[in-house]
């Protein structure tokens, strides 16, 4: 995830690492050796990167998951209807080793679609495709609106069948397209900043990475690799604005070596004990799960080859959509026998295998607050829990979610330590679940608020890695109409969870205008949260938070908050 005036303004564009350590790295290609003149109704901002250490993938079967050009492209868009007002690329200045986006003055509202590592041709259907140029960027975008150029916009159609792992050829790792929307409410003018190191932009891959994890040390069984992928989609859209999936059926491609599949398309390695993917993902575009996207995999069975079959499912067998900028691990957890004999017979058969099992955890890395080492990771799903409940009673909340992929066993560092008028409920015991061949990654932290408890900790220590979450109980809302700030944390972004919390919690802006009725993304760190008058029973919502911590310092950081509200129901008298 990654962050992005002749007036002797500078306005810092920031490109940062968050969560899933994007790192940016410089451009070396031809550029202009003076800085870009700019005319009155022009604001010219000085774009600025942060150079972190440069994750180069372990093995060319790798995209280039982390880089990102230092001049992406800026798509301008004005007014309450959000129309197409101009298309600008970042101007790298050699030498001086600057880069600026000259942008024309906005009185309206505006929306910057910021478009990084473009591929040579972005299209607006199947069979329509463009160069990356101003001119057909206006071309294309004259007179749409912002929601209709996202649903448009699209990244270059794989080939049919797919015999390469898209973003990966025999020479090198090709970067992967990513994408933010930033909200600018006063529009484009001399006090405009875009992104600061108080508020974060975060850039969002166009796709989802697929692996496999043998964890059965079957000594009878051997995995050699993914041997095809099929229904898989064959474009995405640069940037997916409003979270919901296409369904396009016909636009379908197959991932597979050979029309004989003689070979597999992905190669497992031996690493430790376990045979993996890891090093080799499988990349895919989003898709609805009505695609029917499923895996073909090669291995030996007692010496002899067979093939199983794996579908997208979750726990309870309902397939999956796939979804951009997160990871699918499929974790093979027993083989009781062999597969099938070929690979056509492993296509006419159910997703089910009745001789492999496996699950299938989902990570989304923009969502979890992320330690790790060279070894393992932590992750929680906020440091922060609020609770508006009822003072003085003891009850039991659902406080955040634990991941992790650890399967070390630490003797010592390995505990979950709460605070006093705090019991742990689930897990059963203050040992910090590990990964193993029969327990999920995903553990739901749940506690008990005694009646005296006002504040506390819960400590998370596995290995050298350690958490601290935050959890504060306050008062429930009365049933009257509530408005809820808080001014301790600088907000970049927020959602209420639930489908029927939305029909009376509703996120605004600071200023009241544009809001989103429940999720938002705001330009200047603050968020209220407002509950409609209550003419009925009691009502439960959940709110989450983006903020960053230490804003301005070297130290920030993104962190999330989780709001759980309780509202008191009408009393008959």
């Amino acid at each position: 995830m990654m962050s992005w005036q002749k007036y002797n303004i500078q306005f810092l564009f920031t490109l940062i690492m968050a969560l899933v350590l994007f790192a940016s790295c410089i451009d070396e290609t031809t550029a202009p050796e003076e800085e870009p003149v700019v005319s009155d109704d022009k604001v010219q901002l000085e774009l600025f990167t942060r150079i972190d250490p440069y994750n180069i993938p372990n093995a060319r079967s790798m995209a280039n998951e982390y880089y990102v050009d230092t001049k992406p492209w800026i798509l301008v868009f004005k007014g309450n209807d959000a129309k197409f007002a101009e298309a600008v690329q970042v101007i790298e200045v050699s030498g001086i080793n600057k880069r600026y986006a000259v942008l024309t003055k906005q009185t309206e509202p505006c929306w910057l679609l910021i478009l990084a590592n473009p591929q040579d041709y972005f299209y607006t259907s199947a069979t329509q495709s463009y160069t990356y140029s101003v001119g057909t960027l206006e071309t294309a975008l004259q007179n749409k609106s912002l929601s209709e150029a996202c649903r448009m916009l699209r990244t270059q159609p794989l080939n049919n069948p797919q015999t390469t792992i898209p973003f990966v050829n025999a020479t090198n790792s090709i970067p992967l397209p990513m994408s933010h929307v930033e909200d600018l409410p006063d529009g484009i003018n001399a006090n405009t900043k875009i992104g600061s190191t108080n508020q974060q932009i975060e850039l969002t891959r166009a796709v989802a990475r697929v692996e496999i994890i043998d964890k059965t040390a079957n000594s009878r069984f051997d995995f050699k690799g993914i041997t095809m992928v099929a229904n898989a989609s064959k474009q995405g859209l640069l940037h997916n604005f409003t979270g919901t999936l296409e369904n396009i059926p016909a636009d379908q491609t197959e991932y597979r070596h050979d029309a004989s599949y003689s070979a597999d398309i992905v190669q497992a390695v031996l690493e430790g004990t376990e045979k993996n993917t890891t090093a080799s993902p499988v990349y895919l575009y989003e898709a609805k799960d009505q695609n029917d996207i499923y895996l073909i995999i090669r291995a030996t069975y007692d010496g002899e080859e067979c093939f199983y079959k794996l579908a997208i499912v979750d726990g309870e067998g309902t397939r999956m959509d796939i979804k951009r900028n997160q990871r699918y691990i499929f974790n093979i957890t027993q083989v009781r026998g062999s597969g099938y004999y070929s690979v056509a017979d492993a296509k006419a058969s159910l997703a089910s295998n009745t001789n492999l099992d496996y699950t299938i955890t989902v990570r989304d890395e923009s969502s979890y607050e992320i330690s790790s080492n060279n070894d393992y990771y932590m992750g929680v799903s906020n440091s922060h829990y609020i609770v508006y409940g009822d003072v003085g009673t003891t009850r039991e909340f659902h406080a955040f979610t634990l991941s992790t992929d650890c399967i070390r066993p630490f003797p010592d560092k390995r505990t979950i330590t709460v605070s006093t008028g705090l019991t742990l409920t689930n897990p059963g015991t203050n040992v910090l679940p590990i990964v193993t061949n029969t327990s999920p990654e995903k553990t739901e932290i749940k506690l008990r608020l005694d009646a005296t408890f006002s504040t506390g900790t819960v400590k998370l220590e596995l290995g050298n890695l350690d958490k601290t979450i935050n959890i504060e109980r306050r008062d429930r809302l009365s049933r009257l109409e509530n408005t809820l700030t808080f001014p301790e944390f600088y907000c970049l972004s927020g959602y209420v969870e639930e489908d029927d919390a939305k029909n009376w919690i509703q996120l605004h802006s600071s200023s009241g205008a544009r809001d989103v009725t429940d999720q938002i993304i705001v330009e200047d760190g603050v968020i209220k949260i407002y509950v409609t008058r209550n003419s009925s029973g009691k009502r439960y919502g959940t709110v989450y938070l983006t903020t960053i911590q230490n804003p301005g310092t070297s130290a920030s950081h993104i962190v999330r908050i989780k709001i759980y509200i309780t509202q008191q129901e009408v009393i008959n008298v």
